[in-house]
């Protein structure tokens, strides 16, 4: 596995350069020049010590031209090896690839919503030749996807669809099959979704990059170059044409969003150095014609459209399913035994093929609902022919409604992390999240946001707790009487305000590292401890008063454990800034949770190490008091990071009945039993259709 270093450059130098500077002031006025003065030196040599780190680190990133391509072209190939296992191991989750992969089917889309044919196809159409090319380029099925976007001149596609459709299920099966035929230095394409974009804020390319460091780690590196160290290799690639984005769901951005995202993909792919600037985009087909015809939703209200169609775009729209391939697909997976139980629904299909039935049935989504409620268990499917399932949506609501209750009917395998969770609980917790969701406007579920779950209130006294809990220990066992202090830093800790998300951090601490950084460290310590031994003794040297005693008294007292703690702090610094990167795989929840709780572990110990140095051995004050000022500084650190605020996530929303505490294993297990789905970092229910149920179900729930 290749490792590089983080982009973060001199920002360790920069912060010990801070620190110095504000103990030595403060050391000034609380304890003389004298100690200060000791004080600067140690600190000084320290940073020496850091910035001998981040020097080294920099100088061993200087490449030639010929290095600097080499090692993009392998990074490059990383990625791809990411995303194919990445979407390989998806796909899988989701059983697309059993027990048969519905036969989708394509047409063009009307031509209103799509750029002229002769922009698409990159030359000149008669006209008599234009049905026939529209159905020479525009049509197919699931299997002839990636040839149909291969055949394309622009290689820009966008793909309609109704709920259900199978939109993302075509956009993630043309990324593998993308993948599968790639040649190596080729664009490597990505799915990313398109929910969490917000194009008045920041620009296609930025947020894209953003999305890939988030889910490859490989991509979180500097990029590979003989002069500037300042843009990360994602955006590197990104604006070098090197990533061709699938973006999957413009319909569910905010509804006034959706104009200017079309506007900012245009001006981005004007903008690309390779004028084909392939691209997918994927939107439910009323919301996306909507963008083009005035006077609708998404439109302006002066009578003219608001949209452009997206530049040399072929735009294809998903037919529904035909009834031979509804019925293939429910009795491949029906025991034979049991396929009989199917006859009466199949039968009323075939004689009512346009009745609410069939229309229910005519999407992959429902079709999907329908078998694994029916033909995976020993449920009868005649209950969809009730007489109270008089169209459409309450065919699909009972679907819907059944889901749950089927997927977690089934035990959980021995090798799942998960608890027996009943379905009535699941569905509770789902409802919640969903709800929850609802009220940001938003569809990715990040377990760093779930802090906007809590009430303000609720918010607001995680910083305050902590402070509490130190500050009641300082004064009943230290300090008894100082209530004044218990009142002003409860206040101070209170002014902070409600606590907000934080982003996890990016950086991976794996254990093959912890060992050399440290070595490294206590090396760096021990020659900033021989050189203020130098310095501090250099004085009585020259004045005839050094003796043996003294070097002793200050070896022990100040330079032993500035060796120590501080080789300790320079360590856990380079360890944290100076840390390769796994690049074999892409980023789960799981793993971005591991990487920020490994981070805060470090961030904690340089804390405490700082401390016992400034606090104990060189300011000289009670060691009982440093170690509750240390206590109480991981505290507050542990609050501003998302490792941190999930603990506090899981206390207040467990205690409430809102979501398990096991709360990472329920969302793991929901995602396996195909209740959620995962995309990099983040999950998703199902599908949209599954969220908006659940949240009228949650809503009338909460009206009871």
């Amino acid at each position: 596995m290749s490792g590089h270093r983080s982009r973060l450059g001199w920002a360790p130098a920069w912060v010990a350069c801070l620190a110095v500077c504000g103990a030595v002031t403060l050391a000034g006025v609380a304890v003389g020049l004298d100690r200060a003065d000791k004080l600067a030196s140690v600190g000084s040599f320290v940073l020496a010590a850091v910035a001998l780190v981040t020097v080294r680190g920099g100088r061993s990133g200087k490449q030639t031209a010929s290095a600097a391509t080499r090692r993009r072209d392998e990074l490059l190939e990383q990625v791809a090896e990411a995303v194919a296992a990445q979407w390989r191991d998806e796909a899988e989750t989701r059983g697309l690839t059993h027990p048969l992969p519905l036969s989708m089917r394509w047409s063009p889309a009307d031509p209103v919503v799509m750029d002229r044919l002769t922009a698409i196809l990159d030359g000149p159409v008669h006209a008599e030749d234009e049905d026939l090319a529209r159905e020479f380029y525009l049509s197919g099925g699931l299997g002839e996807i990636a040839d149909a976007f291969q055949r394309l001149p622009t290689q820009r596609l966008v793909v309609l669809g109704q709920p259900g459709a199978g939109k993302t299920v075509l956009a993630l099966q043309l990324t593998r099959e993308l993948l599968r035929r790639r040649q190596p230095g080729a664009p490597v394409p990505v799915l990313l979704s398109l929910a969490s974009w917000n194009p008045a804020e920041l620009h296609l390319h930025e947020w894209m990059a953003t999305q890939l460091e988030t889910t490859y780690p490989v991509l979180r590196a500097p990029a590979p170059t003989v002069r500037s160290r300042t843009r990360s290799l994602a955006l590197e690639f990104v604006q070098a044409g090197r990533i061709t984005p699938v973006l999957d769901g413009l319909d569910e951005m905010a509804e006034h969003l959706r104009p200017a995202a079309l506007q900012a993909l245009n001006r981005a792919l004007s903008g690309q150095p390779d004028e084909a600037a392939p691209l997918v985009m994927t939107c439910r087909s009323e919301e996306y014609h909507h963008l083009f015809v005035p006077g609708a939703v998404g439109s302006s209200d002066t009578g003219g459209p608001t949209a452009q169609p997206l530049a040399a775009a072929a735009v294809i729209e998903l037919c529904p399913l035909d009834l031979d391939d509804i019925e293939a697909y429910l009795l491949q997976a029906t025991p034979a035994s049991q396929r009989a139980k199917w006859d009466p629904v199949l039968q009323h299909l075939r004689t009512q093929p346009q009745g609410p039935y069939a229309q229910a049935l005519s999407t992959p989504l429902m079709t999907s609902l329908a078998h694994s409620a029916y033909s995976q268990t020993a449920a009868d499917p005649a209950v969809l022919l009730a007489p109270e399932f008089t169209d459409r949506s309450h065919i699909e609501d009972h679907l819907l409604d059944r889901l749950i209750p089927t997927a977690y009917a089934a035990r959980p395998t021995p090798d799942r992390d998960s608890d027996c969770w009943t379905a009535e609980q699941a569905e509770r917790w789902l409802c919640f999240l969903a709800l929850h969701l609802h009220r940001r406007g938003n569809r990715d579920l990040a377990w760093w946001e779930l802090i906007l779950a809590i009430p303000r209130i609720g918010r607001w006294l995680m910083y305050p707790l902590p402070a509490s809990i130190w500050l009641t220990f300082w004064t009943v066992a230290a300090s008894p009487g100082w209530w004044w202090e218990w009142l002003s830093v409860l206040g101070l800790a209170l002014s902070i305000g409600p606590a907000g998300p934080s982003r996890p951090s990016v950086t991976e601490i794996r254990t093959s590292n912890v060992a050399p950084s440290l070595k490294t460290g206590f090396a760096l310590g021990a020659i900033c401890s021989a050189m203020g031994i130098v310095v501090d003794n250099l004085p009585d040297v020259f004045s005839g008063q050094w003796c043996l005693c003294r070097l002793f008294d200050g070896l022990l007292s100040l330079w032993l454990p500035v060796m120590l703690f501080g080789g300790l702090a320079i360590g856990l610094l380079k360890l944290l800034f100076d840390n390769p990167v796994d690049t074999s795989h892409s980023a789960s929840p799981r793993s971005v949770l591991r990487a920020d709780r490994a981070s805060t572990l470090v961030l904690a110990l340089f804390t405490a190490s700082v401390f016992v140095i400034g606090w104990i051995f060189v300011l000289g004050f009670d060691a009982l008091a440093g170690v509750t000022y240390v206590v109480v500084a991981v505290m507050f650190a542990g609050c501003l990071r998302a490792s941190g605020q999930l603990f506090w996530v899981r206390a207040w929303l467990g205690l409430s009945g809102r979501l398990p505490w096991r709360a990472m294993a329920f969302l793991d297990d929901a995602r396996q039993r195909g209740v959620l789905r995962q995309v990099g970092a983040v999950y998703q229910f199902r599908h949209a259709r599954l969220q908006d149920h659940l949240v009228a179900n949650g809503s009338k729930s909460h009206q009871r």
